[in-house]
């Protein structure tokens, strides 16, 4: 069992795609966490609960501004670090780039990611939780670059080098415009995307994408799972795209 993650941007209807595919691979995570973020043209919304995906959508989506959103991302939890009934502990977690707010969902795990804390709070940072997804989010906050997108390559070369290799990282970072995919590690968890209309769709498993009320075009990996290695998704993995909505481009 792994976590489930997803994002959206750009599409007619981002909340609406969001929901779908985070239901279709509610199988992921057991329940012990879901969270969504979702970024608007001038505001920020985040909701989590300790507990399944349904009641995550069902205690919020009515209150969203689903009119607005241009980006957002969920995460299903499988915890494998932290507390299981805290919702500190719950993704997406949110962090600060040089003034502007983003956030992270992490499938993976990092090996000796306590380690790497220590070393983070002597550079200055503040951890919030427990889990080991958040020194994804201090070193994107500390790193030295002037984009987001960059913070986000240095971030994984970081935990890369830290961890011999050994850490299994994909990503999906959203902030305002803008929804970066990246993938790392010897043990890959599976993320994929794909077009959907004007805009693109993220997830971890190439079967929410193809549903009859959801049929993204052009799927393409940042990851490969072993049984994809000569399936129709063996192409090289782009592990590092990034997506905006039409009006940055």
């Amino acid at each position: 069992m792994a976590c489930g993650i997803a994002g959206v941007i750009g599409t007619s209807d981002n909340l609406l795609f969001l929901r779908l595919l985070t239901g279709a691979i509610r199988h992921r995570g057991n329940g012990e966490g879901s969270g969504v973020m979702v970024f608007n043209q001038t505001t920020v919304q985040r909701h989590a609960v300790v507990g399944k995906y349904k009641e995550l959508f069902d205690t919020w989506i009515d209150r969203a501004d689903n009119e607005h959103v241009e980006v957002g991302i969920t995460h299903l939890r499988y915890a494998t670090a932290g507390d299981n009934s805290s919702l500190s502990e719950v993704s997406p977690l949110t962090g600060d780039f040089q003034g502007s707010p983003f956030a992270v969902s992490h499938n993976g795990n990092i090996p000796g990611y306590r380690q790497l804390r220590v070393l983070l709070e002597a550079r200055g940072y503040t951890f919030t939780s427990n889990v080991d997804s958040e020194v994804i989010v201090a070193l994107i906050s500390l790193a030295p670059v002037s984009t987001l997108s960059a913070a986000v390559e240095y971030t994984i070369r970081e935990i890369t080098e830290f961890t011999n290799g050994e850490a299994a990282i994909s990503v999906v970072v959203a902030t305002h415009g803008t929804l970066i995919l990246a993938c790392e590690g010897r043990k890959y968890h599976p993320l994929v995307y794909g077009r959907l209309g004007l805009g693109w769709v993220a997830s971890s498993e190439t079967r929410s994408m193809d549903r009859e009320n959801l049929q993204a075009q052009d799927i393409r990996p940042v990851c490969l799972a072993k049984s994809w290695l000569s399936g129709p998704m063996a192409s090289k993995p782009d592990k590092h795209p990034v997506l905006r909505t039409r009006s940055i481009v």
